[in-house]
C-alpha cells in the first residue's frame, strides 16, 4: 500500500469499528501528508486480498496467517494450520520475550482473539474448523524443523497424488 510497516500493523488483524473508521475518514485532513491517517481495516483488507491472489496466481509461495487459506480456491491451495497447547505457548512466548508468564498469557490470548476474530469478520469462516485445512500440526510436539519436514512431505504426497489422478492409474 505504499504506507509505514508500523501504520499498517496497527489495523492488520485488529478489529476497528466501523464508527473509529468513519470519524477517522471524516476528520482527517486528505492532503498528501496525511494519507496515512485514513487507512482503515476494510482498505488494508481489500488490500491483502487482491495480493493474496496476485500472490496465489503466481504460485510457489508460502503465505502465512493473513485469512490467506479462506481467500484462495482450496483445490490449488496447500491449507496447513499449526497448533500447539496454550501452556507451551504462553511459555515458550514468555522466554523468547524475557516477560512474565501472566503478561504472556494475556498475549497469547489476544493474538489468539484478534486473529480468530479477523478471520470470522472478513472471511465469515472459522478459523478452528479443521476441515478448512488440508493439514494440522502441532508445532510444540514436533519443533520447527520436525514440523517443515511433515508439511514438505505432506505436499509432496499431494502432488504425486494429483499427477496420478490426472494421468490415470497404470499409466
Amino acid at each position: 500500500m505504499g504506507l509505514r510497516t508500523a501504520l499498517v500493523k496497527s489495523v492488520d488483524e485488529r478489529r476497528q469499528s466501523w464508527l473509529t473508521e468513519a470519524f477517522s475518514a471524516f476528520l482527517a485532513s486528505p492532503s498528501k501528508s496525511e494519507w496515512e491517517s485514513l487507512v482503515s481495516e476494510s482498505a488494508y483488507v481489500h488490500h491483502l486480498v487482491k495480493t493474496i491472489l496476485a500472490l496465489g496466481a503466481h504460485g510457489e509461495c508460502v503465505l502465512v496467517g493473513r485469512g490467506a487459506p479462506h481467500i484462495l480456491p482450496a483445490a490449488t491451495t496447500f491449507r496447513v494450520r499449526l497448533v500447539g497447547p496454550v501452556r507451551e505457548r504462553v511459555a515458550a512466548l514468555s522466554r523468547k520475550q524475557g516477560i512474565a508468564e501472566r503478561d504472556a498469557a494475556r498475549q497469547v490470548r489476544t493474538t489468539d482473539r484478534e486473529r480468530s476474530d479477523f478471520v470470522k469478520d472478513h472471511f465469515y469462516k472459522d478459523p478452528t474448523n479443521p476441515s478448512n485445512y488440508d493439514l494440522i500440526v502441532n508445532a510444540c510436539r514436533f519443533g520447527v524443523s520436525q514440523s517443515a519436514e511433515l508439511i514438505v512431505e505432506a505436499l509432496q504426497r499431494l502432488q504425486t497424488a494429483a499427477r496420478v489422478n490426472r494421468v490415470g492409474p497404470g499409466h
